[in-house]
């Protein structure tokens, strides 16, 4: 007989108490909360809103966004019934609350504005909301797969489950620039003074965009194998009149570097090199090329999370291992620390410094 353990031995014994309010409270108002969500971004109810904001006096604080149902009925062209099911629920879950200062008047709670409707905000979480929701939509085809070990190809996806993860992606491109930025003084420095920067698939153009904004004078250089992709970056190239500074070419990292003699002082590859092929000999040329395109002095910049083994002790990683089991369909292959310094040392890259702040980190390889 099996002898009854705790895995938390340090820590008071899980009562079932405990386990009824982890699954049965928690869960429901987690999975409703996606699913309200889900539909209420797919409806454009969210855009809407962000288009109401109002800014307070002071000019520096947002104040709430306020609406009637009939107004989104009428503007959004919605079932005035199905809209008011929604609402009501949404109100209970707390995206909500009713405003008293106008007539039958709904308003957002409190920062509700910051964590679902502003996309740019650092605290914004509606991607990673709506990447679950989407995993709930194909979960008939995620079930079957289970039973084949069929993967979806992503570039088959639907637009704007793509865009999702693609912000997603950027989300965390955007922590990658901070811990850049305050770790990494010379390449910055590089960058301000109109250094040369290349991301390799750079997808649809939001992470790139982020550091176009903060790097205004460096060139910059996108490169991806999605057309669709490649022209929605260059759809936000051409808004903000970035060309020729910035260019989006869509073209695999071999053929760029067969036709392209320039260096750069910093190449961004965020969020990628898990969705490569999962062969090593593959990956090791691409980072050959990478090795070729890079400077001497240069930074490859590898943003990755790294996975710890199922069986490996307890490290924290709800983050990583919520990413591996979010692209488990598409046969992503991801490393731990370990592997991939073993993987890096197979490539001609010398050095593979990992640089935290925090839960936030980064590969910095170099060439010496």
């Amino acid at each position: 007989m099996c002898k009854k353990m705790n895995p938390n031995n340090d820590e008071d014994e899980i009562s079932l108490r405990d386990q009824l309010k982890k699954f049965a409270v928690k869960g429901l108002l987690g999975f409703q909360t996606i699913l309200l969500f889900g539909i209420g971004q797919r409806l454009g109810i969210f855009e809407y809103l962000q288009n109401k904001v109002t800014i307070s006096s002071e000019g520096n604080e947002l104040s709430s966004i306020n609406f009637t149902p009939d107004e989104l009925a009428l503007e959004l062209g919605l079932d005035p019934i199905y809209l008011d099911g929604w609402l009501h629920m949404a109100i209970e879950f707390g995206m909500f609350e009713i405003d008293d200062s106008c007539k039958k008047c709904i308003k957002t709670a409190p920062f509700i504005y910051y964590l679902l409707v502003d996309k740019e905000n650092l605290f914004y979480i509606g991607n990673i909301l709506h990447g679950f929701y989407y995993m709930a939509v194909f979960q008939d085809r995620f079930v079957a797969n289970f039973k084949t070990g069929e993967n979806f190809n992503p570039f088959e996806l639907p637009d704007e489950i793509k865009e999702v993860t693609q912000r997603m992606s950027a989300g965390l491109g955007l922590v990658i620039e901070r811990v850049f930025s305050e770790n990494c003084e010379d390449h910055k420095d590089r960058l301000d003074n109109g250094g040369l920067l290349l991301e390799v698939g750079c997808g649809f153009g939001f992470n790139l965009e982020n550091w176009a904004k903060k790097y205004p004078n460096s060139k910059m250089v996108g490169i991806d194998i999605d057309s669709q992709a490649v022209e929605n970056a260059n759809t936000i190239i051409d808004k903000h009149n970035w060309k020729p500074r910035i260019e989006i070419l869509c073209t695999e990292t071999s053929d760029y570097t067969s036709t392209h003699s320039d260096e750069f002082d910093v190449i961004v590859l965020n969020q990628v090199l898990h969705e490569t092929d999962t062969k090593e000999n593959y990956r090791q040329k691409v980072f050959q090329n990478l090795y070729t395109l890079l400077k001497d002095d240069g930074l490859l910049i590898v943003g990755e999370h790294m996975i710890p083994d199922i069986y490996a002790p307890n490290q924290a990683k709800y983050y990583e291992i919520m990413h591996k089991w979010f692209e488990v369909g598409i046969g992503s292959h991801f490393y731990d620390e370990k592997s991939f310094r073993q993987f890096i040392e197979s490539t001609p890259f010398q050095k593979a410094e990992l640089i935290q702040d925090g839960r936030n980190y980064f590969w910095a390889v170099s060439k010496r």
